[in-house]
């Protein structure tokens, strides 16, 4: 399955040729740090970017963007490639400008991949559009890094991802039997523009999306069960839009399901079987389907956040917002994602 990764990286340089600002220039060459990475150890996923192994590969190219720091309007390294072939770094030399500092941007395009996915809104202040595909191996990690007013010095690569990562993990009471089939987030916002100059985003979409992910193979819980993570293969990990969340109400006069949709009020659906093991009796779904039950999703998320939602099966809601003897408490556990580094004293290239 081929996914792509997105990074990019800031700078700001000077709009006049390469040829002209050579001849006129300091011989000082431009030069980049090794770029690190705080790599999240169990990730795998093929479309989550994991370190500077990914940035080596053959196929992986970085093209950089570089402007002046007073005036993004003047560009001097338009999109050059940089890549990594064969153990070394190949790109065209590029030379500090007389007493002008740079804002310097970079992407990288992992399998060389293409940026018809993160669309560029606005070049001169870097703006960049992105929808977040409901299809879960299409959500590609998108990174970036920013390095402002530099001159004469070697620039860092500090990259940080750009979407908020959501993971899910599941309880069980004991004298409970509970089986996991899918979870569907409903309500929330799919596309967004995002600023290098704030590094955040702005949604510009309606909070009507859901996402889905299915269990590669249902989650079976007998009796008491600490929590244990939902998503079994990374693949199942959700790589999502940044944004505030208006959860579901339930307090002190519940939402039906219909309002909460007509309000855009955020809210959890757990496909799943509950069975209480003394009484032999179902609340959710039976021995041979699946049903559904509620709860409400809420706070904000932030780029480069790992958010860990723990479904605690004891209780639930209905489609009406009555509440039933399932009762779900669903709590976050908010890490940093991967914050990344550079490395003091060595050069990634000249």
């Amino acid at each position: 399955m081929k996914k792509y990764i997105y990074i990019l990286l800031l700078a700001t340089l000077a709009a006049c040729s390469k040829e002209t600002v050579e001849e006129k220039a300091s011989p000082d060459v431009i030069k980049f740090k090794t770029p690190t990475f705080q790599k999240l150890s169990s990730v795998t996923r093929a479309s989550v970017f994991s370190g500077i192994a990914d940035l080596q590969k053959d196929a992986t190219d970085i093209r950089v963007t570089a402007k002046y720091y007073d005036d993004h309007s003047k560009v001097y390294i338009d999109n050059e490639r940089l890549k990594y072939v064969s153990g070394a770094w190949t790109i065209n030399k590029y030379f500090w400008i007389p007493d002008q500092p740079l804002d310097f941007f970079a992407e990288v395009v992992a399998g060389n991949g293409n940026m018809s996915n993160f669309t560029k809104s606005n070049p001169t202040n870097y703006t960049f559009d992105y929808t977040v595909p409901t299809d879960i191996t299409k959500q590609y990690d998108y990174i970036y890094a920013v390095s402002l007013d530099k001159y004469k010095e070697d620039i860092p690569l500090e990259f940080r991802h750009a979407l908020s990562q959501i993971v899910f993990t599941a309880s069980v009471a004991e004298n409970w039997d509970v089986t996991v089939n899918k979870i569907t987030i409903v309500n929330v916002h799919a596309a967004g523009k995002f600023s290098y100059e704030t590094q955040g985003w702005t949604t510009t979409d309606a909070a009507t999306n859901s996402y889905v992910f299915q269990l590669g193979t249902p989650k079976v819980f007998n009796g008491t069960s600490a929590a244990v993570r939902l998503q079994t293969t990374n693949d199942e990990r959700l790589l999502l839009m940044p944004q505030a969340l208006t959860p579901w109400v339930l307090d002190p006069t519940a939402e039906t399901i219909d309002q909460a949709n007509t309000n855009k009020h955020s809210y959890v659906i757990i496909n799943c079987k509950i069975r209480n093991i003394a009484k032999n009796t179902y609340y959710a779904g039976n021995a041979s389907a699946y049903g559904n039950i509620y709860a409400a999703i809420g706070g904000t998320w932030e780029p480069n956040k790992l958010y860990t939602y723990e479904l605690a099966f004891g209780a639930g809601y209905k489609e009406t917002g009555e509440q039933t003897i399932q009762l779900i408490t669903l709590s976050a556990k908010i890490n940093d994602w991967e914050a990344g580094e550079s490395k003091d004293g060595t050069t990634m290239f000249e």
